[in-house]
């Protein structure tokens, strides 16, 4: 998955557990700068932010 392309946008994440999430993709980081080694994306949903790692992302979309 290419996370860095949803930065600044609008997102729909359906999580493994069938969840889903829609918020604003504020940042990214690389595999290498997180622990454990995986990369994440942090999305804004209503003021609180979540890190979210690509091994827990079913499918992305923007909406």
């Amino acid at each position: 998955m290419k996370l860095y392309e949803y930065c600044g946008k609008q997102v729909k994440i359906t999580l493994d557990e069938d969840e889903f999430i829609v918020g604003k993709c504020m940042e990214f980081t690389k595999a290498i700068y997180n622990d454990p080694e995986i990369a994440s994306i942090d999305v804004k949903v209503k003021g609180d932010i979540y890190e979210i790692y690509e091994n827990e992302i079913k499918k992305i979309e923007i909406v």
